[in-house]
């Protein structure tokens, strides 16, 4: 990097290391030690990595198992919650396109095979049809750039809150509209207060998914009292 372009300091966790790297500071300090078109390259390959391929994926799953009625199979292995309560493991989306488009896959050493229909065959999908449903679930996928509160590091606060209200939800606490705290109330209410956010993008409901979470409701909540004092 050119000595000549200011530099900020930018946290990093690497190996388990919290670090602090020198990188340009702000956007045109960025530009001018790159190219406009290298910093929207990096942009929308962040985006499409962290955040548009795992939401186009479901949906392309999604696609496929209405246009073929095939359901994506169990591993036959289990997982639990923090309630203990049991989940199916399934087989990966590209092991279930691999499933749909050749009839048959082979995950863990266990055979999986489509049923027939009722003319007798697989309930397979072509490759040309398969590349039209992509291209429908990419049409029906909006690219909305990563936000940084999104990917950051939690600050110790939110994550001891968000410990307390998981330990809430295990023992199932009332909230204070009288009614039990659960995962589903807790993303509804936050998903209320906090338009334009993803639930799902923060990193689901564990402790860093809350804990961003409640640090994007504290800042909305600061930027609203800010608003009305003035």
């Amino acid at each position: 990097m050119s000595t000549n372009i200011p530099t900020q300091a930018f946290e990093n966790t690497s190996l388990g290391a919290k670090i602090y790297i020198q990188v340009p500071a702000g956007l045109e300090n960025l530009v001018a030690s790159s190219s406009p078109e290298n910093v929207f390259f990096g942009a929308v390959k962040h985006t499409l990595h962290q955040k548009w391929n795992p939401a186009f994926r479901k949906a392309v799953v999604a696609a496929l198992v209405a246009h073929t009625g095939v359901a994506v199979p169990s591993t036959g292995k289990t997982k639990k919650n923090r309630k203990g309560e049991e989940s199916e493991i399934l087989i990966t989306e590209a092991e279930y396109l691999k499933l749909v488009l050749n009839g048959s896959v082979v995950v863990s050493g266990t055979t999986h095979t489509v049923p027939n229909d009722e003319a007798g065959l697989p309930k397979t999908v072509s490759e040309a049809d398969y590349l039209v449903l992509a291209q429908q679930a990419a049409d029906a996928t909006p690219f909305v750039l990563a936000l940084a509160e999104e990917e950051s590091e939690p600050d110790p606060k939110f994550t001891a809150m968000a410990r307390k209200i998981l330990g809430m939800v295990e023992a199932g606490s009332i909230g204070s509209d009288g009614n039990p705290v659960t995962e589903d109330s807790f993303i509804t209410k936050w998903s209320a207060n906090n338009p334009g956010h993803n639930f799902d993008n923060l990193g689901g409901f564990t402790e860093d998914g809350i804990a961003r979470a409640l640090e994007i409701d504290e800042k909305r909540r600061i930027a609203q009292i800010s608003t009305d004092l003035i």
